[in-house]
């Protein structure tokens, strides 16, 4: 077992399991544009003005004045199929049918969540794949473990240069409980 150093301890770590927004990619550059987009199409399409889109922004724990999430939010942490819960109950609450609600997320939200990202969002937090291939040459397995979709997850992985020297993945929509 590799003995690793994380500031002035020194442990015995067979295998370091990180996620990846905000521990290996830039989580508001990677994801804020693509959910002030979804409000903004979520609201248009549901006929909605302001008042609409503060209520997904708010439920959303967007902070869209100055284009981040708001910090302490818990929902940060969620399945983006619990964002687009959160947000058909937006518009359920404020006068859609449940059933058009849903249809105008499905339509409107999830395919821009839910699509890789792209080389230019994807920006890593210091020097990742050095940092990773260091601790993987000292003998430690690597894994990542997300609530993103595996497809988008994959890419981004590949986009950061480490998909091949992960020991494991794990996703939002591999069936695991």
């Amino acid at each position: 077992m590799p003995l690793m150093r994380a500031g002035r301890f020194e442990r015995e770590i067979d295998c370091v399991v990180l996620d990846k927004d905000g521990t290996l990619i830039d989580h508001h550059r990677a994801w804020f544009g693509r959910y002030d987009d979804s409000v903004v199409a979520v609201a248009e399409a549901a006929g909605g003005g302001d008042a609409l889109r503060r209520a997904l922004y708010r439920a959303l724990a967007i902070d869209s004045a100055n284009r981040c999430f708001v910090a302490d939010a818990p929902n940060k942490s969620l399945k983006i199929a619990d964002h687009a819960l959160m947000a058909t109950t937006i518009l359920h609450q404020n006068g859609s049918e449940w059933e058009a609600a849903h249809n105008i997320v499905a339509e409107h939200m999830l395919p821009r969540l839910t699509a890789p990202l792209g080389a230019d969002a994807i920006r890593g937090i210091g020097d990742v794949g050095g940092r990773l291939r260091a601790w993987k040459s000292a003998g430690a397995q690597l894994a990542v473990v997300t609530n993103d979709n595996r497809a988008a997850t994959l890419s981004d992985l590949h986009i950061l240069g480490i998909d091949d020297i992960l020991a494991a993945i794990v996703s939002a929509d591999d069936g695991l409980p």
